[in-house]
C-alpha cells in the first residue's frame, strides 16, 4: 500500500513534518491508536485479520474506534478462497469489501484523505433572551427525536468510554470536541433576524437524540459558517454546556438551507429508502465535500425542497418544509439496513 501511494506522488514525511494522512499499521487483537497532531490529519488504520470472526463488522468498527481512525482497512489473507479480501469500515458505519488490490484501496482512500472537515464551532453568547429556554421549533426538534426513536432508526450512542482509555477520550475531545458518538441528526429553520437570515436549530454531536434536553445543552442555533477558517458559527445563551458542539453535519445542513429557501427542516438517518437517488462518493461526515455533493444531488431532483437522497454506504438526507412533513412522507418507507457498495472504489 505504501508503494501504491508513493507511485501516485505521495511521500513519507519525517517525524515532525506536517502530514495529510497517517498510515497506522495495527492489529485487530491489540489495536494501537493513531495520534494526530491536528484535526486535518486523517488516519488510515490497516489491520491484518488473523483467523475467523463471527461478527467481523462489529470487530472492525470497534477497531476503527480504538485506533481513532477516519477509515479502517482490514485485510483477510484467506479471503474468499485463495485471494485476500479487503474490508473497509468508516465512522458512518459504512462496511463493504472487495478482493484486495492496492490500486483499488488507493482509489477508495484518496477522496477521503483529501476532503476538508468543517466541524469546529465558534460559539458566541449572543442568543436573544427570548430564545434562552425554548421555542416552538425547538420543541418540534425534541419531538422529532422521540419519533425517530419510535421508528427504530435512531441507534443508541456508541459507548466510547467502554473501548477508549482516558488519554484517547481526551485526545478525541481536544481535536474534535466530541463527547460521544451518536448517529443521525436533524435541524429546522427558525429565523432570528438580529443574527442572520438562515439561522437554524440543530442537534448537538454525541448526544442521545431520543431524549433531548434543550437549548445550550443538546440543541444549538447555527447562524452561519466560515469556510475559510472552517468554523460553524453557533449562538448560545450565557448559561450553556461549555462542551456542547453542534452536530458535525452542520456544514451540510447550512449549505442546503443556503441553497434552497423552501427547505425548512432536514433529517439525517442511518436508514434507506428503496430506489432513492444516491451520492457516488462516501465523503466523511462534517466535510464540505459531502455537503456540496448533497447540494448538487438535490439540484438534480424534481423537488429539492421535499425529497430524500441517499448517502452511499451511509444513510439518508431528507428535506421538507417542516419536520412533521418529513415524517409523514417517509416513516412507512424507511428500511433500517443501509445497502453497502464498493462502487465508490471503482477507478
Amino acid at each position: 500500500m505504501i508503494n501504491e501511494f508513493t507511485r501516485h506522488g505521495a511521500r513519507q514525511a519525517p517525524n515532525g513534518d506536517q502530514v495529510n494522512f497517517i498510515l497506522n499499521l495495527t492489529s485487530m487483537d491489540q489495536p494501537e491508536a493513531g495520534i494526530r497532531k491536528s484535526q486535518a490529519e486523517f488516519i488510515v488504520s490497516v489491520a491484518l485479520l488473523n483467523g475467523g470472526n463471527r461478527n467481523l463488522r462489529s470487530a472492525c468498527y470497534t477497531t476503527l474506534i480504538r485506533t481513532l481512525s477516519n477509515i479502517l482497512v482490514c485485510i483477510d489473507p484467506a479471503g474468499n478462497g485463495a485471494d485476500p479480501e479487503a474490508y473497509i469500515t468508516t465512522p458512518e458505519t459504512g462496511f463493504y469489501h472487495f478482493p484486495f488490490d492496492s490500486g483499488k484501496v488507493y482509489e477508495c482512500l484518496l477522496p477521503i484523505i483529501k476532503s476538508r472537515l468543517v466541524i469546529n464551532n465558534l460559539l458566541s453568547s449572543n442568543l436573544p433572551q427570548e430564545c434562552w429556554k425554548t421555542t416552538p421549533v425547538v420543541e418540534k426538534i425534541k419531538e422529532a427525536g422521540r419519533r425517530l426513536n419510535s421508528l427504530g432508526v435512531l441507534p443508541a450512542p456508541f459507548p466510547l468510554h467502554k473501548v477508549l482509555d482516558r488519554k484517547s477520550l481526551d485526545h478525541l475531545y481536544r481535536l474534535f470536541r466530541m463527547r460521544g458518538l451518536s448517529y443521525g441528526n436533524f435541524s429546522a429553520r427558525e429565523k432570528v433576524p438580529s443574527l442572520d437570515e438562515n439561522t437554524f436549530w440543530m442537534t448537538a454531536r454525541g448526544v442521545d437524540k431520543a431524549n433531548l434536553k434543550g437549548i445550550g445543552e443538546d440543541i444549538l442555533l447555527v447562524t452561519g459558517y466560515d469556510a475559510t477558517d472552517r468554523y460553524i458559527l453557533v449562538s448560545v445563551p450565557p448559561r450553556h454546556n461549555q462542551r456542547a458542539r453542534v452536530s458535525v453535519d452542520a456544514i451540510e445542513h447550512a449549505l442546503i438551507y443556503q441553497e434552497f429557501s423552501g427547505v425548512g427542516a432536514i433529517v439525517h438517518v442511518h436508514a434507506w429508502i428503496e430506489d432513492v437517488v444516491s451520492t457516488k462518493q462516501n465523503y466523511p461526515c462534517g466535510t464540505i465535500d459531502l455537503g456540496k455533493q448533497v447540494v448538487e444531488l438535490l439540484k438534480q431532483t424534481p423537488d429539492p425542497d421535499r425529497c430524500a437522497v441517499g448517502l452511499i454506504n451511509h444513510g439518508l438526507t431528507i428535506t421538507g418544509p417542516d419536520l412533521n412533513d418529513i415524517f409523514d412522507r417517509v416513516q412507512d418507507r424507511l428500511v433500517k439496513n443501509v445497502p453497502m457498495s464498493d462502487a465508490v472504489c471503482t477507478p
